[in-house]
Order: C-alpha cells, then sequence, then structure tokens
C-alpha cells in the first residue's frame, strides 16, 4: 500500500487539474425550525454537483448493468408505444460488448423478458426480437411490482458490473412513480424523475402526447448520454464545522431525490453521479446558544471512486459559509419549512414502517400534513399531493397488513403444529384439556353472580 501512495497522490492532483472535482455549495436560504432556551434548529439546502467528463479522457468508460422497466398498459397505446419502442432500440444500439441489459414489462402484471445479457451481437440481436414484439394490453398498470422484480435482478447477480441502474420508461401524465424531485426544480422535457430503490439509481422517463417523436427522441437521446456517463461512483460526504465556529452540530441529512431518506447525520453515503448531475440534501443543523449566534462555516469532506479505473479519489475539503436563518414569513423561507416538514415526516415515517409501527407512522404523517394545512397550503400544493399520496400508500399497507394477519383475534388462538402421537404426548394433551374445564367451569360460576355484587341477602 505505501508503494502506491505517490501514483495515489499524483492520480488525484491530475484529477484536480483537469477539473474532476464534485462541488459543493449552500443554497442563500436558511429557515428556523424550532427555538428554545438552550439551542435553535434551522434548515439548509446543500447542493452536490458532479464534474463533467473530462475532455481528455479516453473514450471507454465504466460497464453498466441496465435494468429497463416497459410500461405496456393501455395509457401508453399509439403514439406513446412507437417512441418508446424507438428510445429501446437507441439504448440498445449505445451499449458496448462490456454493458449488460435486462428488460422488465409491466401492465397490471410484471414479468421479466429478457434477462441481464452482454450486449454484443447476440445479446442485441435477442432484445431488439423483444423491443419489437412488444403490445400494449388494456389492464391498469403496477409498478411497484415491476421496480420490485427490476431490483431483484441485480440483487442475483453473480458477476457485477462496476454501476447499475434501473431505467423506467412510462406515461409522463402517470404519477405512479412517487417522487419529489419536481418540489425542487421544474421538469424538463421528456419528463425525467429521479429516486432510489435502496442504493440502485432509478431515472424515470415520461413520453408526453407530443406528436414530434423527433423531438422527443432527440431529448431521449440526450438524458441517455448522461445516464450512460457516470463520473462519480460511491460518492460519500463528511459533514462538521470548521474549527473557531459557535458550537453546532449536523442533527439530520435527507435526500430529496425520490422519496425523501434519512441519510444520517455527518457522514453520508450519496452513490452514484451521472456528468454534471445535480442533487440536493436537505441538512438540519441544531446551533447552542441561539440568541447570540455568529457565522458558522460547513466543512465538507468527500471521497468518490473514479469509474474508468476504480480508483479512490479524495478532493480537498471545502469550507462553506452558513447563511444567518431567517424567521420572516417570506414566500421562499415558508417553502423551506415546508419541505423540512414534508422530507422529515415521510423519512421518519419510513423508518417506523420498517420496525412495523404503522399507526406511529401514520400518525407522523397526519400531524404533518396538518402543519401544512396551518401553513396555509392549497390542496393542489406539491408537498400536500406528496402527504396525500404517502398516506394513502401508507392505508394500503395497513390494510394489506390486517388481511395477512392470522386470525387469532377470532379463535382467541393461534393453531399450532400438531404433535406426533405418543403416550407422553396424549397424556399431556388430557392435562390441557382437563385444565381449560376446570378454568371454564369456575368462569361460569363468576357469571352466574354477575349483577349481583351490591345485593343484599
Amino acid at each position: 500500500m505505501l508503494l502506491n501512495r505517490p501514483y495515489l497522490i499524483l492520480f488525484n492532483l491530475l484529477l484536480r487539474l483537469l477539473g474532476n472535482r464534485v462541488e459543493v455549495s449552500l443554497l442563500p436560504e436558511a429557515a428556523v425550525v424550532s427555538v428554545n432556551k438552550s439551542c435553535g434548529t434551522y434548515a439548509v439546502v446543500l447542493k452536490v454537483k458532479a464534474p463533467p467528463t473530462p475532455a481528455t479522457a479516453s473514450p471507454a468508460r465504466a460497464p453498466i448493468d441496465l435494468v429497463t422497466v416497459l410500461d405496456v398498459s393501455a395509457s401508453m397505446a399509439g403514439n406513446k408505444l412507437h417512441v418508446m419502442k424507438r428510445s429501446m432500440r437507441l439504448v440498445i444500439s449505445s451499449l458496448t460488448d462490456t454493458d449488460r441489459l435486462s428488460i422488465v414489462a409491466f401492465s397490471a402484471t410484471s414479468k421479466r423478458l429478457l434477462p441481464l445479457r452482454r450486449m454484443n451481437g447476440n445479446g442485441r440481436r435477442s432484445a431488439r426480437r423483444i423491443v419489437d414484439a412488444i403490445g400494449c394490453t388494456g389492464q391498469p398498470p403496477s409498478v411497484n411490482d415491476a421496480l420490485r422484480k427490476a431490483a431483484k435482478v441485480l440483487e442475483d447477480r453473480r458477476e457485477k458490473n462496476s454501476v447499475a441502474t434501473i431505467m423506467l420508461l412510462s406515461d409522463s401524465h402517470d404519477q405512479r412513480v412517487h417522487t419529489t424531485a419536481s418540489i425542487r426544480k421544474p421538469s424538463s422535457y421528456p419528463i425525467v424523475t429521479s429516486t432510489r430503490l435502496g442504493h440502485v439509481p432509478v431515472h424515470a422517463v415520461g413520453f408526453g402526447d407530443s406528436a414530434n417523436a423527433a423531438a422527443q427522441e432527440e431529448a431521449f437521446g440526450k438524458c441517455l448520454t448522461g445516464l450512460l456517463c457516470v463520473t462519480v461512483q460511491d460518492l460519500r460526504l463528511q459533514l462538521g464545522f470548521v474549527s473557531g465556529s459557535d458550537r453546532a452540530e449536523v442533527t439530520a441529512v435527507y435526500s430529496l431525490i425520490g422519496r425523501p431518506m434519512a441519510l444520517g447525520s455527518s457522514l453520508i453515503r450519496v452513490g452514484d453521479l451521472y456528468s454534471v448531475e445535480e442533487r440536493e440534501l436537505l441538512v438540519e443543523l441544531k446551533v447552542r446558544d441561539f440568541a447570540n449566534r455568529s457565522g458558522h462555516v460547513i466543512s465538507v469532506r468527500s471521497s468518490y471512486k473514479y469509474p474508468p479505473s476504480r480508483e479512490l479519489v479524495y478532493p480537498e475539503e471545502q469550507h462553506i459559509p452558513v447563511p444567518q436563518p431567517q424567521a420572516v414569513r417570506s414566500p421562499k423561507i415558508q417553502r423551506l419549512k415546508n419541505l423540512h416538514v414534508t422530507a422529515r415526516a415521510i423519512a421518519e415515517s419510513r423508518r417506523l414502517v420498517d420496525r412495523g409501527d404503522l399507526r406511529g407512522a401514520y400518525r407522523m404523517l397526519s400531524s404533518a400534513r396538518s402543519l401544512l394545512v396551518q401553513s396555509g397550503l392549497g390542496s393542489g400544493d406539491e408537498f400536500l399531493r406528496c402527504m396525500e399520496a404517502e398516506l394513502t400508500e401508507l392505508q394500503r399497507l395497513r390494510h394489506t397488513t390486517e388481511m395477512q394477519r392470522p386470525e387469532c383475534h377470532v379463535t382467541g388462538r393461534i393453531e399450532e403444529k400438531p404433535e406426533q402421537l405418543t403416550p407422553t404426548s396424549a397424556w399431556r394433551a388430557a392435562e390441557r384439556l382437563a385444565k381449560v374445564a376446570i378454568m371454564r367451569k369456575s368462569l361460569n360460576r363468576v357469571s352466574d353472580l354477575h349483577g349481583f355484587e351490591d345485593a343484599r341477602f
């Protein structure tokens, strides 16, 4: 390892000279969340931007394992199906012999049409035949099952390429893929939103009703080029405060891509970033002696793998001044407060769901929804729509869980596995029956006197 140290130092220096650096910055707004006598809490948004593909880099890129999830429901009939097929042909032709592709189609149910195969000559021909044979059905879609099947394809890999991702191609008007990317920035055309399934990125590409198929294909080609060019792999950030800042700490960090997710506090795993991709994180800060606060400076240390060589890169530590928190009710500050309420409630409710506390998760989401309504949001606001979608999904999960629960509340007991009949087991069974009979007899005696407790004889 010591022999490689000079090489690693030179490699990191070369990447810095080429401009291959992850940019980290804070948005200018900071919203006060809560204040008490000893401390105060406020929220800021940290923006992370991946570097572009170096101009002097080798044309070879990191091999990718790609699972495409295709919507073949009735909403994709006609021009949308035609555009989706042409887009899939573009995906197939863009992959190299080292890349692998799998195809999952879904309507009411999902089916894996192509296992994970290398895109050599035979693999491309098989993929094209499958795409050409795809047709739409009139059944309502079930995207969640399809995404789980796509994630299972990647989980069951024996050999793994360095990059793995899921791409969902569906109707842009379909809001089944629940993400909060639109909360922070408007969508481009075609609509591309991103989320994560575990540590696997999921990119949803929605095709609209436009009759200009050429414009859609050109826009999709640009999206595809960016999605295939991973410039930062397994990005990790370590947040802290520089020495000299007032007593403060990072209490929580929430991902704003897809469904909000708690990433931890100081050490955060961001994941893979594509060329010039921007990712936003909601950072919750707690400051001691909030009334007499002064300027704070966040320190950000980062590390990631350079995909072509898989070498670890350690950029220089960055120091970012934290904007002064504001308690005024300006539209931007109020929006940041609502974003904090939404992200925190959804992320924490998911933790409760993972622990099996569905009632606690429902109470948390309901309380957050009440706070959003009190802040003056209308029914059409994106934060309220996001909260309503979470509550609906949680209600469905609670209903499914109750349906699958054993009916012990009806019979009073759970059916046990029958024990092999032996003289000993028969004697034990007889003893149990005798105890039950004695208990029932005593209960009947008590019930005979019910209502006469205060009677005088």
